[in-house]
């Protein structure tokens, strides 16, 4: 088993742009700490956004279908370092985030990314949800419609971002954007309560826990819920980091 501190925030919603520069500031001193020859434990963080859309490095603006009044009245647009094209994150979205140092597990992204979706399915089995895997793109689907998007960055093999799972959230959100890229009407989005409408984001967090513990062989220490605001303020250097917010015409 690998040591991993945990950060249940998942009852909590937090600023999108807050949760990246910890994810950053966790990366930065896993990496220092090997550096001089320090064991540092893997961390995942749960939690839930306040509503933002954020876009991979390579994600084209034809799939985000809002003008720029729209956008600074609903939510931001982020690029950030993931994978993959447009998605959105929000209120009643289980979002995932394990920071894990590949080089204590497989040296491997797609390796990840599969491991990643197998534990979602895993989670949605235990609430009888029948889902896998498509070719059409990383992630987990429910038929025709997808019900997590998977997005991972990885720097020196340190991993970022991850995991984001319909809950129990407003489902228009994704009416202004192309999800993951795909045009096709056949396909669409759908979330956990449309199957189960007494869910609750703990119920599914706690099970992401522990399905993901069992998937990368993790033994949780859970850690106290930290204040991010007065975090990042002691890390001046991560505080000063400015997410790429895309400005739509």
């Amino acid at each position: 088993m690998k040591p991993c501190r945990l950060f249940d925030f998942s009852s909590k919603i937090l600023p999108y742009e807050s949760v990246w520069r910890w994810q950053k500031l966790i990366a930065e001193r896993i990496y220092l700490r090997k550096k001089i020859g320090q064991k540092c434990a893997d961390e995942l963080i749960l939690a839930q956004h306040c509503s933002v859309y954020t876009l991979g490095k390579g994600g084209k603006l034809d799939n985000i279908m809002f003008d720029k009044g729209e956008t600074l009245k609903n939510s931001d647009v982020f690029r950030v370092e993931r994978g993959g094209e447009v998605t959105w994150h929000g209120p009643g979205q289980l979002v995932a985030y394990p920071i894990l140092d590949l080089n204590n597990h497989k040296k491997d992204l797609h390796w990840l990314v599969r491991t990643l979706e197998h534990a979602v399915i895993k989670v949605l089995q235990r609430f009888d949800i029948k889902a896998d895997r498509s070719v059409i793109n990383p992630g987990v689907w429910v038929g025709n419609n997808k019900i997590s998007a998977i997005g991972i960055s990885a720097s020196r093999w340190i991993t970022m971002h991850g995991i984001s799972l319909n809950v129990d959230c407003d489902m228009n959100h994704y009416q202004h954007i192309i999800p993951c890229g795909i045009a096709d009407k056949k396909y669409g989005v759908c979330s956990i309560k449309e199957f189960v409408p007494a869910i609750t984001i703990q119920e599914v967090s706690q099970s992401l826990i522990n399905t993901l513990s069992d998937e990368f062989q993790l033994e949780y220490s859970n850690s106290d819920l930290v204040d991010l605001d007065d975090l990042l303020k002691s890390h001046p250097d991560i505080a000063m980091l400015q997410l790429d917010r895309v400005m739509l015409s």
